[in-house]
């Protein structure tokens, strides 16, 4: 299982604007989480769709850029972990998990 995670950078600090289906962190997420959009980022985590997921980020930085001038960089990346089983999630448990994947797009400002 794969999400995906935003970051911008301010003031050499990264702030994560985008967490999949994460309320508290929703840039975007109407786009994101559209089913369309949901069934090609579940692909773009894969190795096989490397390219792809190099183009998205291109993409997400130029909104991202657009949309906080303050930002000096965007990190994209993925929060990978194992599905749980029916019973983890019945317990309240989730597997842990790692960052792979990240992308940092250096912002260029005047």
């Amino acid at each position: 299982m794969a999400t995906l995670q935003v970051q911008v950078r301010v003031d050499g600090e990264w702030q994560t604007i985008y967490a999949q289906l994460d309320p508290e962190h929703a840039w975007r997420a109407e786009a994101f989480e559209h089913h369309r959009f949901r069934s090609a980022l579940f692909r773009y985590s894969w190795k096989s769709y490397r390219a792809a997921f190099v183009e998205l980020v291109d993409w997400i930085a130029t909104q991202a850029g657009s949309d906080f001038p303050e930002a000096t960089a965007v990190r994209v990346r993925w929060f990978k972990r194992r599905t749980p089983s029916p019973k983890q999630v019945r317990a309240g448990n989730r597997p842990e998990g790692k960052f792979t994947g990240a992308r940092v797009v250096e912002l260029e400002r005047d």
